[in-house]
């Protein structure tokens, strides 16, 4: 099942966020496929404003690619009404509240939503333990809010850690990581504004015939290259 995880994510650290990072490792334990997407610069594997029109009509789009969207808020993401009524329209969405009451504006939206299934839970049940001396650790080698300097850092840690993982990544495919890569799609005709998902739609039949060509034949490459790479590995281990 490929699983999307909306939430904060680290950098920087939380008991919030450390329960989210515990989530994903045990959704991916039982093997699932979860990708992540945070609000603010982090390691997720996508960042979308929550508070702009445009980012949330590109989380609905992103979110309806998968099965079952998990949705993590607390006090401090950067999130308001707007996020309810978009979160009402992505299917299979379950939404945890930490610690936002009715007396927050964003718990009070949460409270009102019909036809979504929210969870409120207390700030406190968020914490896993064992975690306190990692994350002490790990705090301050992380950098601030600037997405540059986060991806560097992860970049970084990437790099230093590759040695460890040559000896899995050897008896690997070089085919491996293209094999892994979806096929080219052109995204869902749909908006959050009124009369913009007709409009896309009208667009998309009008341009089907220019498009639909080019998006095959990205898709017909890519299986080409494939091909052509592993008939060469097969070549040279005869």
């Amino acid at each position: 099942m490929r699983v999307l995880v909306v939430a904060d994510y680290p950098p920087p650290y939380g008991p919030v966020v450390d329960a989210t990072v515990a989530e994903v490792r045990t959704l991916r334990a039982l093997g699932h496929e979860v990708e992540v997407c945070s609000p603010a610069p982090s390691a997720a594997h996508y960042h979308r404003d929550l508070r702009s029109v445009r980012g949330l009509a590109s989380l609905v789009t992103l979110a309806r690619r998968f099965d079952r969207v998990l949705v993590r808020l607390q006090d401090s993401t950067p999130a308001d009404r707007r996020l309810v009524r978009a979160l009402r329209a992505v299917p299979n969405c379950e939404v945890v509240a930490y610690g936002l009451g009715p007396e927050h504006l964003l718990g009070a939206a949460l409270a009102d939503a019909r036809g979504l299934a929210v969870e409120h839970r207390a700030l406190g049940s968020s914490v896993v333990p064992g975690r306190a001396s990692y994350v002490a650790a790990e705090r301050g080698a992380w950098p601030g809010a600037d997405r540059g300097a986060v991806m560097h850092t992860i970049r970084v840690r990437a790099a230093q850690r590759r040695g460890a993982g040559d000896a899995s990544v050897a008896g690997e495919r070089r085919t491996a990581a293209l094999r892994r890569l979806a096929p080219l799609a052109l995204p869902a005709p749909v908006s959050l504004r009124p009369g913009a998902s007709v409009l896309k739609r009208l667009v998309r039949r009008l341009t089907a015939w220019q498009i639909d060509p080019i998006v095959g034949q990205v898709n017909r490459l890519r299986e080409a290259l494939v091909a052509t790479l592993e008939q060469g590995d097969d070549a040279s281990l005869k």
